[in-house]
């Protein structure tokens, strides 16, 4: 046997010489999902999810349902207490989730490495939605895939270090005057 480390050529830390996995690799994306439900309105869900310390970009898929049928039956969503959409409306009145907004850049919303925090608020015709148990006015998903950087230099003494890192991509150093 040879050397351990990631063998997994799509992973961020590949390492050609090793023979052995490790079950070290690390990979550039992932997604998560968080659940709002909330109950009849008007009322105020909450979620929260990690933020990867070393998000690069991150894309948002949200899917609802509920008592959402009609113009006056809307929701809004704040990210860490920031409003970023009002009025949002499937048009449906089920127990099905539907697609309300897809693939959406949502970088600017999070903060990377916490906890962060997704709330959604209910108006006050969206009632009771009979086919969930216990009754409440909606359900929401949200979908977020997290593009990490891998990438980033590894030497600690260097100026651009970054923590996050696991493939070296190159290093600055300081200029000593004197």
């Amino acid at each position: 046997y040879g050397p351990g480390g990631c063998i997994d050529p799509i992973a961020c830390n590949y390492d050609l010489t090793a023979s052995c996995d490790d079950g070290s690799c690390s990979y550039a994306s992932y997604t998560d999902v968080a659940i709002v439900d909330v109950p009849q309105g008007p009322a105020t869900g909450t979620a929260s999810i990690m933020v990867p310390g070393n998000m690069g970009s991150a894309t948002l898929d949200l899917r609802a349902g509920g008592d959402l049928n009609s113009a006056s039956e809307t929701f809004d969503v704040y990210f860490n207490g920031s409003l970023w959409q009002s009025g949002l409306n499937t048009g449906q009145q089920d127990c099905q989730l539907w697609d309300v907004l897809l693939n959406e850049d949502v970088t600017n919303l999070l903060q990377p490495g916490v906890m962060n925090t997704i709330e959604v608020t209910t108006t006050s015709s969206v009632d009771n939605f009979a086919c969930s148990k216990p009754a409440r006015g909606m359900t929401s998903e949200f979908t977020i895939t997290f593009n990490n950087s891998c990438y980033g230099c590894m030497d600690t003494l260097a100026c651009n270090y970054n923590a996050d890192a696991v493939v070296d991509s190159g290093c600055v150093y300081g200029t000593t005057y004197g």
